[in-house]
């Protein structure tokens, strides 16, 4: 059964990468897309609750053992309540920091039925880029479709200017050196190469 659902926007040229990784305690996608001419992946995942965090932690380290992690995102509903310290939660946080990846502060993402304002943070994003802060920002939607906020992913794409090299070519300053040579020396020589040389 498949459970991990990623959308992406018609602009990024993306596709849907296949990995040989078969895991029992999390449903997985993996999406390639290119931004800013570089290649990014979102590794969707949703943790299964018939099995123990401690077990999802040991299969989710191995799998990342297994893959490039360098511009990916771990996204997904985890299960794990980032809002609790415990030693499972500690440790789902060190495999990821651990390969650089780091999330921005965490929000409800499930909210409580009583007081909306109270819940768990149970669906994550956790990201590691080379791309600055500003260029990608973490939604959260609330809307009645489901029992969990809705978490998106932005990247901002606007145009980032590339710093560019002209040169300009000053004729009359060229003219005036060309007038000012002393060209006589060139005029006395038979060969071509030794000639440029004397100049």
């Amino acid at each position: 059964m498949s459970l991990g659902v990623i959308y992406v926007s018609d602009y990024l040229n993306s596709e849907k990468v296949d990995i040989a990784l078969d895991t029992r305690t999390f449903d997985k996608v993996l999406v390639r897309f290119k931004f800013y001419d570089k290649y990014f992946y979102i590794l969707g995942i949703y943790r299964y609750h018939d099995y123990s965090i401690k077990e999802f932690n040991a299969e989710l380290n191995s799998a990342l053992d297994m893959m490039d992690c360098k511009n990916m995102v771990v996204a997904g509903d985890v299960n794990i309540d980032l809002f609790k310290q415990n030693e499972d939660t500690d440790d789902y946080r060190s495999i990821l920091m651990g390969r650089g990846f780091y999330t921005f502060a965490p929000q409800i993402t499930r909210p409580s039925k009583e007081d909306s304002s109270k819940g768990t943070c149970i669906d994550h994003i956790f990201f590691n880029s080379i791309l600055d802060e500003e260029d990608v920002s973490i939604k959260i939607i609330d809307i009645d479709i489901t029992d969990h906020f809705i978490v998106g992913l932005c990247f901002r794409m606007g145009y980032k200017p590339v710093k560019e090299t002209i040169t300009k070519i000053n004729y009359n300053k060229v003219a005036q050196l060309l007038n000012t040579a002393n060209w006589g020396s060139v005029f006395l020589r038979d060969d071509v190469n030794s000639a440029l040389g004397s100049v």
